[in-house]
């Protein structure tokens, strides 16, 4: 896609006099990304302990099934993500937690949850959550990437009855980011979703609310010169989302989804290239059944644009067929698509710390189709033989369109196939996987949920559990041939290790540290990674 006029003019603003120096791209960033045109919602551990997660950069495949994870998790930085919501569980002896953890130089992370009412009918979770970090640039060793934030958040769930359950979440994030080219811009985020779901005379229904804001400061570059102050970005989106299913027996249902999301967007008039409200209205009418091993739905969906420019109408299939014809041997073939937002969230996806001025618009994925078959578990053992073929416009992507701002939304269209295999016992459980994607960017050839275009993919990964209360992991990644349309990204080589300990019921130390070849990359184009980085620390329950 091409960057629009006035990008262009920011851009060239930004680079005069060359004071910013061209730099090697040797990083790549793989987007989690959606296919329906409704705001994911963010990943929560189970239980009253808290994950070591990485930043939400892995994939979520376009269907229920689990069986085609292609995208590897890139470590850019450790964070600690509290334990929230319904995904707590009620029986724990446990209704709290505190969770720190600390690396040299400075990585910092801290959690903490609190069941606040833990009823037979209800529940009330409170989380509040901080990550900083703070690293020398690549290649521009007096300068730093900084970065700090803290969530605070509540989730609610109430069950009055069998066949109903309200759900309501809220939270609201502060931080502060800088570049070694970028002075420190704020973020102050809010998020909140309401919803219920129910059924009636047979009849199953839902209903959700769901709002977005996010509102960043101002910003100035260090480009020599030029040091004029930009208006960060304020964006907004709001969103309504209904369904109804009505069975027909046991094993048969129809029913349909609707949707409505709109998202309003105000930069800096020099970064202005889209309609300052766009909004998608989503449909997709279904018939689902089941028979005997066989399970399957077919389906479509029609999403309908209003704001911006180009079509109004975008269809693309909503088809799931998965068959078990044994206990350990299962296929699954879906054929999907949709829209989306570019939203700044999925922007911040990419690097906590991307300055952040302008706003993109809707991505559209005509088809993807995939099938997949797992043989296992048997006797530990588990393999996965994987592939599929997509389409994708507008993506939001890693580029060089300026500097300000190292993301474009580009087109990808192509294959993709992976191998996987693990084995688990008492003692230790091993997994390797290996994929491979069509790789051209220049002609726009791609698999679109792998946005640094890289052609081969290896994980590797193992725990060791020698006695009860300690576990010993490693992982490994590596990724090559990635690139930009215009630039090679190299490769990437992530070694990490992992350790918990259980002193007592009440009290756990971790470990993990990541990229311990100390290979930098760059995240996004201008923006590296760090070298030898994690989190040590405890949690303590109570």
């Amino acid at each position: 896609m091409k960057t629009p006029l006035k990008y262009t003019a920011a851009f060239a603003a930004l680079a005069v006099a060359g004071a910013a120096s061209a730099q090697d791209i040797t990083t790549e960033v793989v987007v989690e990304r959606s296919i329906q045109p409704v705001e994911r919602a963010a990943s929560r551990p189970a239980g009253l302990t808290p994950a070591l997660i990485l930043p939400p950069v892995g994939t979520v495949t376009l269907s229920t099934a689990s069986y085609t994870g292609l995208s590897p998790v890139v470590r850019a930085y450790t964070s600690l993500q509290p334990a929230r919501g319904a995904d707590v569980p009620a029986e724990s002896p446990w209704r709290g937690y505190v969770s720190l953890g600390y690396f040299p130089v400075y990585n910092l992370g801290f959690a903490a949850g609190y069941r606040a009412i833990s009823g037979e009918n209800s529940t009330l979770d409170l989380h509040a959550s901080f990550h900083g970090f703070d690293y020398k640039a690549w290649e521009h060793a007096d300068e730093k990437n900084k970065y700090n934030g803290g969530t605070v958040g509540a989730d609610y769930t109430l069950r009055p009855n069998a066949g109903s359950q309200l759900t309501a979440s809220a939270d609201y994030t502060y931080a502060s980011a800088a570049t070694y080219y970028t002075a420190a811009q704020s973020r102050n985020a809010g998020r909140l979703s309401i919803g219920w779901q129910s059924e009636l005379q047979g009849l199953e229904y839902s209903a959700a609310v769901r709002a977005e804001i996010d509102a960043f400061g101002d910003t100035r570059f260090d480009l020599g010169s030029v040091n004029t102050p930009f208006d960060g970005l304020r964006q907004q989106l709001y969103g309504i989302d209904l369904g109804a299913a009505l069975p027909f027996g046991e094993d048969n249902k129809a029913g349909a989804d609707i949707s409505a999301t709109f998202m309003h967007s105000k930069c800096d008039d020099r970064f202005a290239a889209y309609a300052p409200t766009l909004g998608i209205v989503h449909l997709r009418p279904y018939y689902a059944l089941r028979a005997g091993q066989v399970s399957a739905s077919a389906g479509l969906n029609i999403d309908f644009f209003t704001g911006g420019s180009g079509s109004k109408v975008h269809v693309s299939p909503a088809v799931d067929l998965a068959w078990t014809p044994a206990s350990v041997v299962a296929l699954h073939v879906t054929a999907s698509g949709g829209t989306g937002f570019n939203s700044v969230r999925a922007m911040l996806d990419q690097s906590p710390i991307l300055p952040v001025l302008g706003s993109f618009g809707r991505y559209r994925v005509p088809y993807d189709l995939s099938g997949a078959i797992t043989v296992g578990p048997a006797a530990g053992f588990t393999a996965t033989l994987a592939g599929g073929y997509s389409h994708a416009k507008d993506v939001l992507m890693p580029d060089l369109n300026m500097l300000s701002q190292p993301m474009g939304e580009r087109d990808a269209k192509g294959w993709h196939a992976s191998v996987e295999l693990g084995y688990e016992q008492r003692l230790f459980s091993i997994g390797a996987s290996a994929g491979i994607a069509s790789s051209d960017a220049a002609d726009g050839k791609g698999y679109y949920l792998w946005t640094d275009g890289a052609r081969w993919q290896i994980k590797a990964s193992g725990t060791v559990r020698p006695v009860e209360r300690l576990a010993v992991g490693v992982d490994y990644t590596f990724r090559s041939h990635r690139h930009t349309p215009v630039t090679s990204l190299g490769c990437v080589s992530d070694l990490a290790l992992r350790a918990t300990f259980r002193f007592t019921e009440r009290l756990d130390v971790f470990a993990n540290v990541e990229n311990i070849l100390g290979r930098r990359y760059l995240i996004v184009p201008t923006i590296s990674s760090q070298k030898i980085h994690g989190l040590v620390g405890a949690t303590i329950r109570f």
